[in-house]
């Protein structure tokens, strides 16, 4: 069963061992890829999106607004209205100007090279739509657009239209309104609030793991991996999208935002929880690192695979917002995984905070070998076995008897625990009198007469 379980995990120890023998390639391999994400690939589409991928292509609602124009001449429903108001009522010439501009609109083709198709008017004349019963005070203009036109280009040519045509003082000009504006006015609010978002996230983490940790490195370190993983992942979403026609709009920014900054910081957390673990017992910040890295591995990469493959579900919906979105998630959360698995060990192996003597510990020849790979490698370098025996006196647990042969002991336990694939045991500060009497306690209780 040891053995298997050593086999098992003997990926995750090459995986560890390349990752901090080649540290110092992979922090500028992956600095270069975010820089390059950002620069060359194209990221999340900037316009907002529009309705027809949160509704079903073979909904009730969109064959009715397909078969209007056949049914009627033209639409019965529009993204966007055109609003005139005047409390005390339209002029008749206002009217009259509101007839003439839908007109030329819509039977002159006035504004077909901008995409605007057809405008139907719509005054509330003798009270009509209007519960207050009002007369004459408001007109709405229901705007048909080209329907290939993005969101923002319909909205743009729509505010045009009232700063050309809608110059008369009593026109009374109120806005535009519907469906369109209210999308575009919300991804706007989203893209104005991100940053706000991002930097109040990365401030949380930074006070939460230099809290933890008592370090300003440990949680710049984690928030280097995490923003390279952020720009890289943003950037292959966005390929991604353009490559397949499946090209998602700015608003799902903070998801990839949370979903990156979570993964990797949770992740880092087991990095750090480890390496500072082993540092703190006397071991070189490399080995620490790798060895680390290896125990965590296989945890980091279950995890990330099932983030990613939960997320990538979502493509199977039936809605071609999910359909893209499950993708764009599934691949953050692979890129993520990634990173936990590459550039933070590296970093760490680099940079991690813990024991100055352990950290700084000499590497190379200069350290005595050891018998049985990581463990005793980790022994011969501790503090303990470097102090002098004058030195290990001073310690409250060293029995002066041992002082001079605990170095070699602890070399020989190495050995055995290594060869019972055992990382670890328990030592009793009780000796062997102490068992020998309570086992003869245990036969006299057993056999009084004896």
């Amino acid at each position: 069963m040891a053995a298997r379980h050593d086999d098992a995990r003997r990926w995750a120890r090459w995986l560890a061992t390349i990752v901090v023998g080649l540290r110092w390639l992979l922090v500028p391999a992956w600095i270069a890829a975010a820089v390059a994400a950002a620069v060359y690939l194209p990221g999340l589409d900037a316009s907002a999106s529009d309705t027809r991928g949160l509704v079903k292509a073979d909904s009730t609602a969109i064959a009715a607004q397909t078969r209007s124009p056949q049914l009627f001449g033209s639409p019965l429903l529009t993204e966007m209205a055109l609003v005139q108001r005047a409390p005390h009522g339209l002029t008749a010439a206002a009217q009259a100007r509101i007839l003439e501009r839908a007109r030329q609109i819509t039977a002159d083709h006035a504004l077909a090279s901008r995409g605007l198709q057809g405008a139907v008017p719509v005054v509330n004349v003798d009270g009509a739509l209007s519960d207050r019963h009002e007369k004459t005070t408001t007109a709405v203009t229901y705007l048909y657009f080209d329907p290939t036109m993005t969101f923002e280009r319909q909205v743009a040519v729509a505010h045009e239209l009232i700063r050309s045509a809608l110059t008369h003082p009593d026109d009374a000009p109120v806005g535009v309104t519907g469906v369109a504006p209210a999308r575009v006015e919300q991804s706007r609010a989203i893209r104005d609030a991100l940053p706000a978002i991002t930097v109040g996230t990365l401030l949380l983490i930074l006070f939460v793991v230099g809290l933890w940790q008592r370090s300003l490195r440990a949680p710049l370190l984690t928030l280097a991996s995490a923003g390279t993983a952020y720009l890289v992942a943003v950037g292959a979403v966005g390929w991604f999208g353009r490559a397949t026609g499946r090209q998602l709009p700015q608003e799902v920014d903070p998801l990839i935002l949370v979903l990156v900054l979570g993964i990797v910081t949770d992740y880092s957390i087991f990095l750090l929880s480890e390496t500072g673990r082993r540092i703190g017992g006397g071991v070189r910040r490399r080995d620490a690192a790798r060895d680390a890295t290896a125990v965590t591995a296989p945890t980091i990469l279950t995890a990330g695979l099932i983030v990613a493959g939960g997320t990538l579900s979502l493509s199977f919906g039936t809605l071609g917002f999910f359909r893209a979105l499950g993708p764009a998630l599934a691949i953050s959360a692979g890129v993520g995984t990634l990173v936990a698995l590459t550039l933070a060990p590296a970093l760490l192996a680099i940079a991690a905070p813990g024991s100055r003597a352990a950290a700084e510990a000499p590497e190379g020849d200069d350290v005595p070998a050891a018998p049985d790979g990581a463990l005793g490698r980790r022994l011969a370098r501790s503090r303990l076995v470097a102090l002098p025996v004058a030195d290990r006196l001073a310690l409250p647990p060293m029995h002066p008897g041992r002082a001079d042969v605990i170095d070699a002991g602890a070399l020989i336990l190495a050995r055995v625990l290594a060869r019972a694939h055992v990382e670890s045991l328990v030592a009793s500060e009780a000796d062997i009198l102490d068992g020998i009497a309570w086992s003869m306690v245990g036969s006299t209780a057993q056999d009084p007469g004896g």
